[in-house]
């Protein structure tokens, strides 16, 4: 690493007892929560979003908190430092909040210049903004408009909450990155938190769902062998390195698996056949999509499964505009009357047989 020298400032901030709300004087319960929080210091070029999430345990609340840009590498709340968790949509990190209704004093480290600056801020969380996010809270009031896929659905509670289903026995809730993880959630439901950038991809087909979503670089590790696949995106990512070859179904390198910080493992039907694999990845906090769209008993309902995939990576807009051009497309044949004739295709393989 580097060492660099900073000058840093000291203040004698009022004890937390003389000024502002403690989480015992509001009677916080444990759970997460949203608050409203000002903001002050700096050039006036970055900022803390808000509102932000709360998580209150044990009598001490964290805060989630996104800043505006990319290039903040560590903070410092109370002598203590904290180091950037990710850089999308902006530096997140997670700190300590002393006291409600207060200003609170924190350093912020930004490499936004040609050498690395401590810079001062003030923060000052807003009690009288607290809420609660629960699970029979939200309510699903939108779908994803489907034309021909029944395997799955996909449903809204707001901005920050999709609902999505896959037959009768898989429930996932996709939280934005920036939003509380309700209380509450249904021990069969699944959470996912955007964004997914470290997927272990087994159900080698789903890769063109992704590819036609631009979103190969979500796709950390492959279920295939660099030399097996046809689609040229994903045998370039591997060839560059990031994406590497995880084991197949029935026996994934599980330390790569966790070295990689995997995310999510999008499985096909054939992993109901080493049920063992599936309790293991969840053991180890990798939870488990399997995808169904072989299921389907329309073509074009197999062809919409690029909406479920768009849904996990929050591009819904451009799936669905793509998809409507395919179908505009085909509109022609489409219309056309049945003849009433049925026609049989088959193919003869290399060692002879006809399929």
């Amino acid at each position: 690493g580097t060492w660099y020298d900073h000058k840093v400032s000291v203040s004698n901030p009022v004890p937390v007892e003389e000024s502002g709300k403690t989480v015992d004087d509001l009677a916080l319960a444990d759970g997460t929560y949203t608050a409203e929080l000002t903001f002050a210091g700096g050039s006036g070029k970055a900022y803390i979003q808000s509102p932000c999430t709360l998580t209150v345990a044990d009598g001490k609340a964290v805060a989630t908190v996104v800043w505006s840009s990319s290039k903040y590498d560590y903070m410092l709340v109370d002598g203590e430092r904290y180091d950037v968790l990710t850089t999308e949509p902006g530096s997140t990190f997670e700190i300590p909040v002393a006291a409600f209704d207060t200003e609170l004093t924190v350093i912020g480290d930004t490499t936004a210049m040609s050498t690395p600056h401590e810079i001062e801020y003030t923060l000052n969380f807003d009690s009288a903004t607290l809420s609660a996010v629960s699970w029979d809270d939200l309510t699903f009031d939108r779908t994803l408009p489907l034309q021909y896929a029944t395997q799955f659905s996909v449903s809204y509670a707001g901005e920050d909450y999709t609902r999505l289903t896959i037959g009768d026995d898989q429930t996932f809730l996709i939280v934005a990155g920036d939003a509380p993880v309700p209380d509450g959630v249904p021990a069969d439901v699944t959470v996912l938190t955007r964004p997914l950038s470290h997927i272990y991809l087994v159900a080698t087909a789903a890769m063109d769902y992704f590819r036609q979503l631009d979103a190969i670089d979500a796709i950390a590790l492959s279920g295939q062998k660099e030399a097996d696949w046809y689609i040229d995106e994903a045998k370039a990512a591997m060839q560059a390195g990031t994406m590497v070859y995880a084991g197949k179904y029935s026996a994934p390198d599980y330390e790569t698996i966790l070295a990689a910080g995997c995310d999510l493992a999008i499985e096909n039907t054939m992993i109901y056949h080493t049920p063992e694999v599936i309790e293991q990845l969840e053991r180890i906090g990798v939870p488990v999509l399997i995808e169904r769209s072989s299921y389907e008993p329309e073509p074009l309902g197999r062809m919409e499964w690029l909406k479920l995939y768009a849904a996990l990576l929050g591009r819904e807009d451009a799936a669905c505009a793509y998809y409507d051009d395919l179908i505009a497309a085909l509109a022609p044949v489409l219309d056309q009357e049945p003849t009433g004739q049925t026609v049989a295709f088959f193919y003869i393989t290399t060692s002879g047989a006809v399929n």
